[in-house]
């Protein structure tokens, strides 16, 4: 049975449909926990290779080197990376900014209250211990 509510479709099931949800929900959360151990593993390999070539770049002067592959090219950059724009930031500028430490800190809780949240359904899984 499907009914709907706030724009959202919903459906009615027995509880033998119920755990088969439950279950399908299960494994494909712990196919996603593999693929992203596997990610992770690839990328710190990854990384490393990084390291070692970048070294061997700035080794042998080869900063604008271009090295053709199979599927295009490989160029060796300097990339801008910014910090974030966290709330600690914030408030650091504009203490820089406005002398009157109560000023700042008014602004700084307008800020914090005034940032939107939101409640969403989720389903939180956690693990024994034994795990």
């Amino acid at each position: 049975m499907l009914y709907i509510f706030q724009n959202q479709i919903y459906m009615n099931m027995n509880k033998s449909q119920f755990e088969t949800s439950i279950q399908k929900w299960v494994a494909l959360d712990n196919q996603i926990r593999n693929i992203n151990e596997r990610t992770k593993q690839l990328r710190d390999e990854k990384n490393h290779l990084e390291e070692t070539i970048l070294q061997h770049i700035e080794t042998n002067k080869l900063n604008n080197a271009v090295v053709n592959i199979s599927d295009g090219k490989l160029k060796f950059v300097n990339s801008k990376q910014t910090a974030p724009l966290s709330l600690s930031f914030v408030e650091e500028c504009l203490g820089k900014c406005i002398s009157n430490k109560e000023h700042v800190e008014r602004i700084m809780k307008f800020i914090k209250t005034s940032r939107p949240a939101k409640y969403v359904p989720d389903i939180k899984r956690t693990y024994n211990e034994n795990d």
